[in-house]
């Protein structure tokens, strides 16, 4: 799981107070997931006369599904963990929940990471539960959240949003700091490849300064080679090297599938060899992978953040969620965000206020 930034700059001004239910519904972080008070409940008791919401034709004729997950606070709702994933799911059905003709969601998405397992779990749901999967990232969706982000269709993203490599990371008892697994993994590889780069430059050199025979000079660069490497192959774990191998073959894997899930689109095989790449090909676990490389470098269907929809309002939950550091995991329509959208356009001031005043 990639560690988050202490702090980011807004894209956006905070949003308007708004003189009735606010669209994110933030939930305590340190509290299980519930789904009380929810802007779903808040829409039906609006609409029990029947009545229907005004919908953004810009983008679709019909209205959507938006699942806002945007983990930007502390506590156990900060991460992609199963909890989380457990809570979504009951919330749009279930498991057993039928996909509907026409279904989409939108997946508002800032993220760390977290578990692999749990992401993908997720991403197979919503592939199964809707036709169409988008996900909006407007900063950050980085480790297990970029692998969760591989199930859409879409994938909108901001000019400086990032996502990142698939290298999974583990920590181990005593240490603080996580490790790489691809470091762990290529540890055997990287020691081969110092010994032998070592071995020929100095095979070169002995011969060249010396009147050794090109067979003496073999053994001796081939002696000095193993007491180099001796003490360094001591210390290596290869049940964790094992491990870590093991462990990045899942991420692959679980990447290859969610691509090729995509209404078959993409053929395994290719999908496999971009996501040894999205694993393998990226020289630490926090390197940023903006949209014009995770679009021409990866083959994904990005688009850029400018061309969606609501943008908006977006941008309005996305800075209110960023300057209280909150954890907002809400599932709603997107006819009832741009309804209160418009409501708060028009609140009217306090008496004695004047227009745009603080």
């Amino acid at each position: 799981m990639e560690a988050r930034p202490s702090k980011k700059p807004a894209r956006a001004a905070e949003p308007k107070p708004s003189a009735g239910e606010p669209v994110q519904d933030a939930l305590p972080v340190d509290e299980p997931l519930t789904a009380d008070d929810s802007v779903d409940d808040k829409v039906r008791s609006e609409n029990a006369d029947g009545a229907s919401d005004p919908v953004d034709e810009s983008t679709s004729p019909a209205d959507w599904d938006v699942l806002m997950l945007l983990q930007m606070g502390p506590g156990a709702n900060s991460s992609l963990m199963r909890p989380v994933v457990q809570d979504i799911i009951q919330r749009l059905g279930g498991l057993d929940a039928p996909r509907e003709p026409g279904s989409r969601i939108d997946v508002w998405l800032d993220s760390p990471g977290g578990d692999a397992h749990a992401a993908y779990k997720l991403g197979l749901y919503l592939r199964s539960r809707f036709e169409v999967v988008n996900f909006v990232i407007v900063d950050y969706a980085k480790s297990a959240a970029t692998l969760l982000a591989l199930a859409g269709d879409e994938i909108f993203m901001g000019p400086a949003a990032e996502l990142g490599p698939l290298d999974t990371q583990e920590s181990r008892e005593g240490e603080v700091r996580m490790r790489s697994n691809l470091d762990t993994a290529n540890t055997i590889d990287n020691v081969y490849f110092q010994v032998v780069s070592n071995a020929i430059a100095a095979g070169s050199e002995i011969l060249r300064s010396t009147a050794l025979t090109r067979e003496q000079t073999i053994q001796h660069v081939l002696d000095f080679s193993a007491q180099f490497a001796r003490p360094l192959l001591e210390q290596i774990d290869l049940v964790a090297v094992n491990a870590a191998s093991t462990s990045l073959d899942v991420a692959i894997e679980y990447g290859a599938r969610l691509l090729s899930y995509r209404h078959n689109r993409t053929g395994f095989a290719s999908a496999k060899a971009r996501m040894s790449q999205l694993v393998r090909g990226y020289p630490t676990h926090g390197y940023v992978i903006d949209r014009d490389e995770a679009r021409d470098g990866l083959g994904l269907p990005v688009k850029n953040l400018e061309d969606y929809g609501l943008l908006s309002q977006l941008d309005a939950v996305y800075a209110g969620a960023q300057s209280q550091q909150m954890n907002i995991i809400e599932i709603t329509k997107a006819s009832a965000i741009v309804r209160v959208s418009e409501e708060e356009e028009h609140v009217e001031p306090e008496a004695g206020t004047e227009p745009g005043a603080a």
